[in-house]
């Protein structure tokens, strides 16, 4: 399915296209990948520019003397270049950030920096709290960028990187973190996939 999206800014969103799993060939039911199938799909497939995976967690927000608790988006390193979304501020969540030894980096939203942080231009590399998990805040994200739940209508607070999953321990009910990682029946993963200039699903 093409996607279709609010004024987000999103480089050519045409071009978008929601990859997902069918549990048999004759299912009409489609689910989210787990990370080893996201993983090979990205490494093997030729059709499209690039994938990303993402999925949305709820969790409580302090920075500034504030509290909040709302929703949030873990994404691939891939995930805002191939968007082509830029920060209002500092960088995006990108590869490097996908390590195991990065440091735990947030990306906020715009409407977090202006309401909780007063807009204030020296709020990249301080301190904010996810579930009571210690983050640096690497950048802002533009206005018009709500994240991808439900075509940006489910407005994210923040973005971090997969390799901060481990914060966010309620994203399944029976999985632990390693099962998530390692399990294909752990199908946690929405993944998108940018078309070629051109390029058509038949």
């Amino acid at each position: 399915a093409v996607l279709s999206f609010d004024d987000q800014r999103i480089h050519d969103v045409g071009q978008l296209v929601v990859i997902s799993h069918s549990p048999s060939p004759a299912s009409a039911s489609t689910v989210s990948l787990s990370l080893l199938d996201f993983q090979d799909l990205r490494a093997r497939q030729t059709s499209m520019v690039d994938v990303i995976g993402f999925t949305v967690t709820q969790h409580a927000l302090s920075a500034g003397g504030e509290s909040r608790f709302g929703n949030g988006e873990i994404v691939t390193g891939n995930f805002f270049r191939m968007l082509g979304v830029r920060p209002a501020l500092g960088r995006l969540i990108d590869e490097t950030d996908d390590e195991p030894t990065a440091d735990p980096a947030v990306v906020i939203s715009h409407e977090v920096w202006q309401q909780q942080l007063k807009g204030r231009s020296d709020v990249i590399g301080t301190p904010l709290t996810l579930n009571g998990q210690n983050f640096e805040i690497v950048g802002v994200a533009p206005p018009e960028f709500t994240g991808l739940a439900n075509g940006g209508r489910v407005p994210a607070m923040t973005w971090v990187s997969l390799a901060a999953a481990a914060a966010f321990t309620h994203l399944d009910l029976y999985l632990n973190l390693d099962q998530r990682v390692t399990s294909r029946d752990a199908r946690w993963l929405f993944v998108r996939g940018r078309l070629p200039a051109g390029g058509r699903i038949d």
